[in-house]
């Protein structure tokens, strides 16, 4: 079956990842947003949902590195920073 990505695909792919929070959803998560196109990482609900899987999967760095990326923060990017 192949699955068409899209923004909505990976907000969700990094949303189920949060949800089971272990070291195999983290590493899942991190492959799919290393493949994932960088036009995605626009997208504030696209960065919002990997910043929040980073956070609270435990990889700070990656949360930070993604975080200093994203030029037009809002409250809710702080929020999923914090």
């Amino acid at each position: 079956m192949n699955i068409d990505k899209n923004e909505y695909t990976y907000s969700i792919i990094f949303k189920i990842c949060t949800e089971i929070s272990n070291e195999s959803s983290l590493e899942f998560g991190k492959l799919m947003f290393n493949e994932m196109p960088k036009r995605f990482r626009s997208n504030i609900v696209v960065a919002t949902s990997a910043l929040n899987m980073f956070m609270k999967c435990g990889d700070v760095s990656k949360a930070e590195e993604l975080f200093n990326g994203i030029r037009k923060k809002n409250l809710i990017i702080f929020g999923a920073m914090m």
